[in-house]
């Protein structure tokens, strides 16, 4: 693993050490197995989406931000995962060039030059996942971002994939704990709840 994959994994751990069971006595002892399964296979995750995205910030980076080859690459990445709702390639003035599926285009044109996970990636160049927030296509979910450099090397901007963040847990922790009388939550830093067992909770 990569040093920039070694800090993807390392920004998202925090996340997934806040999972918290209940529902069996063992849990009142120590941390059920269940818990060491969901990490891996959370992570297992994120990492292959990780290499998808940087994948696709190569491809966007040899034609353009809004090029034909671009957009299927960005379709591609966006129908791989039932959970991302759309791709969005952003300019470096933080200014959304374009977003696929067809259905969220009206996110086009749309600044989010202020939204934390930009800014940390414009200064930084380098991948950022962020929490929680409200998004411009009028949504709670995470953005997880790659930059996008041309073949100098000039940063040209990013790629993003907007992700819903309950059925992204969901897709992991309902195969893992199906069958099992434990209830897992995934609770962010800020105590903001991303994964509840009850879906009206979250």
């Amino acid at each position: 693993m990569n040093k920039r994959l070694i800090r993807f994994t390392a920004c998202f751990l925090v996340i997934c050490a806040l999972i918290w069971f209940s529902g069996i006595a063992e849990a009142k002892q120590k941390t059920p197995p269940i818990l060491g399964k969901v990490k891996k296979d959370l992570n297992n995750l994120l990492t292959q989406m990780d290499k998808d995205l940087a994948a696709t910030a190569k491809i966007i980076g040899k034609t353009s931000l809004n090029s034909k080859e671009a957009r299927s690459a960005m379709q591609d990445i966006q129908s791989k995962y039932s959970f991302v709702i759309d791709c969005c390639t952003i300019n470096p003035a933080g200014k959304i060039v374009a977003a696929e599926p067809q259905s969220y285009k009206s996110a086009e044109g749309k600044d989010i030059s202020s939204q934390a996970q930009f800014i940390q990636l414009k200064k930084t160049h380098k991948p950022v996942i962020s929490k929680l927030f409200f998004s411009v296509e009028g949504l709670d979910a995470l953005d997880f971002e790659h930059p996008v450099f041309d073949k100098k090397g000039k940063f040209l901007g990013s790629v993003s994939l907007l992700i819903d963040s309950e059925k992204m847990f969901g897709s992991v922790i309902d195969i893992d704990s199906a069958g099992i009388p434990v209830d897992v939550w995934v609770i962010q830093t800020d105590g903001t709840t991303l994964f509840d067992p009850d879906r009206e909770e979250v």
